[in-house]
């Protein structure tokens, strides 16, 4: 063999060489596009499991219920209205506030649902499964048991429950019920808005 051949035979040698690095590199190219994608979409399972996990885990305190006790055609005296509430989650609601407040009005919606003046408040854990209750009087006159009779009176309980979750989320529920002589039962129902929570 001559050097012609030689050097025939080492440069066809050195591009089949070349040849098979280009294809070795998109291979490897391709498979760490394909492990990036891997990660991500394990990354983005990881987080999706987590959030379920929180969202079932989680502490879920808000109103299950309210009534007026003792409402009636009396000039003096008060209606009491009870709230009652619970932690429906799976573990405590820590470091709980709630307030509400109460208010008679012909002007339904339209009225500014304000959080009551000098409130007092203390700090509680609610256990999951359990609650308690509430009372707020409403002050009552002819007057104003004359508008609800004639289904005039709207009768409102709202507020706010604020509490962490064993994550370390400060959660709040916000509520609005409403009542009137529609509802001869004593009970509310909720309104069509100022209801919602995190």
């Amino acid at each position: 063999m001559d050097n012609n051949e030689v050097m025939s035979l080492l440069t066809t040698g050195l591009l089949v060489a070349a040849v098979v690095q280009v294809i070795v590199t998109a291979i490897t190219l391709k498979g760490l596009k394909h492990a990036r994608t891997a990660a991500q979409a394990a990354k983005r399972s990881s987080d999706i499991a987590s959030q379920t996990a929180q969202q079932q885990l989680r502490a879920y305190v808000g109103c299950i219920h309210f009534r007026i006790d003792d409402w009636g055609p009396d000039d003096a005296g008060e209606a009491i209205v009870v709230m009652e509430y619970e932690n429906v989650g799976a573990t405590p609601a820590l470091n709980t506030e709630m307030w509400f407040g109460m208010l008679a009005t012909t002007d339904g919606e339209d009225h500014k649902f304000e959080k009551p003046a000098n409130l007092v408040q203390s700090k509680a854990t609610v256990f999951p499964r359990q609650g308690g209750s509430a009372a707020v009087a409403l002050p009552r006159s002819m007057d104003s048991w004359a508008l609800y009779v004639q289904g005039r009176l709207q009768i409102y309980a709202y507020g706010e429950i604020e509490y962490d979750d064993i994550f370390g989320e400060r959660r709040r529920t916000t509520f609005r019920y409403e009542h009137n002589s529609r509802r001869r039962s004593g009970h509310f129902g909720a309104s069509p808005a100022g209801n919602y929570a995190t």
